[in-house]
């Protein structure tokens, strides 16, 4: 039997809601050629019958069932039993967008000093009402991503297709099994030490946002896991940190995503901890574009970090005073800025599911006329403090720091 060009790896449970639309996503790709491996670990709903009238259909459809033992484990059997020349990361409940995979393999033929490359993504929550379409933007060059590495992982996840010798290259397992929500992230800074990695500037995946994937216990318990790699990107780059330093990098995703809200101590450390990564990148001589992201990045970080603290106005002195504020940057901007992430505070900070499913919509949790009209004036407010943000933004900013482009994004830092 031949090889195929690319080996799709995806890995099941309990995906049945999503199932079939991210299967046919892979098999109608554009680049034809192709196998799909996947393991269902140990799904309890129809599942596996899905999967199994849809291997009828697409011998190119390869099923293998186990018990339930984990995401990391299986991937990792899934891994084991592929063939292609290149090797396709997907999730159950995603969908590709129709090319990808074609663009990702050619993009690998043509730079085989590149070997993993991933793509944007767009975010489509069901049921949720967005004027914009939601997009995630990773940066593009194998330079950069070392440094973007610092503050999450290189490459989205079910966007990655990566050379086969990278898989057989790699000693022991693939993905960590003792890494709970961040097998990933351990995965991608292993491999960021040896590999080059880069990322396409279109949109490969639609990412579904759903009650099951998007709460604050599952980023909590990520953060936690994810010390080791953030350890790791740091030694890649040369560079390490104090303990105390440290822990407050490793906490700087909960304060981005707004479950925690930072106090003038808390800002005065971050500060602290972004002045020592810019001295430390200074001193080990980094490219100048790695220096000109590291530092928009940071005062990105640091603009966000003082909009989200509880009294924006008392903290405007200490942004102003940094050295890692935006030039030319006009106050009214961060009031306007500041007044629109109040709007949509109290809807991230919920620890609850943010899209719960209920059973049924009964008269009890249906909303009364009043609060429907307080939801509508919070949307009606939200929209006018982003036109004031956008008048103020024309005219605020006078000059426009390196990579501004590449970090103004919705979401996880």
């Amino acid at each position: 039997m031949n090889k195929p060009d690319v080996s799709v790896v995806m890995t099941v449970y309990n995906s049945a809601p999503y199932l079939r639309e991210s299967v046919c996503s892979i098999l109608t790709q554009s680049l034809q050629d192709l196998e799909l491996i996947v393991v269902d670990d140990g799904s309890t709903d129809n599942t596996r019958a899905i999967l199994k009238h849809m291997q009828k259909r697409d011998k190119r459809l390869f099923v293998y069932s186990q018990e339930n033992q984990g995401q990391a484990h299986a991937s990792n059997r899934a891994l084991e039993r592929t063939r292609g020349n290149r090797i396709a990361l997907m999730d159950a409940d995603d969908i590709a967008c129709s090319r990808r995979l074609e663009r990702e393999y050619n993009y690998l033929q043509s730079n085989p000093h590149i070997k993993a490359v991933g793509t944007w993504m767009r975010i489509f929550p069901p049921k949720r009402l967005h004027f914009l379409p939601i997009r995630y933007k990773n940066p593009q060059h194998p330079e950069i991503l070392r440094v973007h590495t610092l503050f999450e992982p290189p490459m989205f996840h079910p966007t990655v297709m990566l050379d086969r010798g990278v898989f057989e290259h790699m000693q022991g397992d693939f993905y960590k099994e003792n890494l709970p929500e961040s097998e990933d992230y351990d995965l991608l800074t292993r491999l960021q030490k040896d590999y080059d990695f880069a990322n396409l500037p279109f949109v490969g995946l639609k990412y579904r946002v759903h009650y099951q994937n998007r709460n604050s216990e599952d980023l909590g318990l990520k953060c936690e896991s994810a010390r080791r790699s953030r350890s790791r990107a740091l030694g890649n780059l040369g560079m390490s940190l104090d303990r105390d330093r440290f822990e407050t990098l490793c906490s700087l995703p909960l304060y981005m995503n707004k479950l925690l809200a930072p106090d003038r101590g808390q800002l005065c450390r971050f500060e602290s901890l972004f002045r020592e990564l810019l001295l430390q990148a200074e001193n080990r001589d980094l490219c100048s574009s790695q220096l000109a992201y590291l530092k928009s990045r940071l005062s990105w970080v640091w603009f966000r970090l003082c909009c989200f603290a509880p009294n924006n106005e008392a903290v405007a002195d200490i942004y102003q005073d940094s050295r890692f504020r935006f030039p030319g940057m006009n106050p009214m901007f961060f009031r306007f800025f500041s007044i629109a992430v109040t709007c949509l505070h109290p809807l991230e900070t919920s620890s609850k599911p943010i899209l719960p499913v209920p059973a049924k919509r009964s008269s009890a949790v249906r909303l009364s006329k009043s609060n429907r009209f307080s939801s509508i004036l919070k949307r009606f407010s939200f929209a006018k403090s982003v036109v004031g943000l956008a008048s103020s933004f024309l005219g605020g900013l006078k000059i426009l720091p390196p990579y501004f482009p590449l970090i103004i994004r919705t979401g996880s830092i």
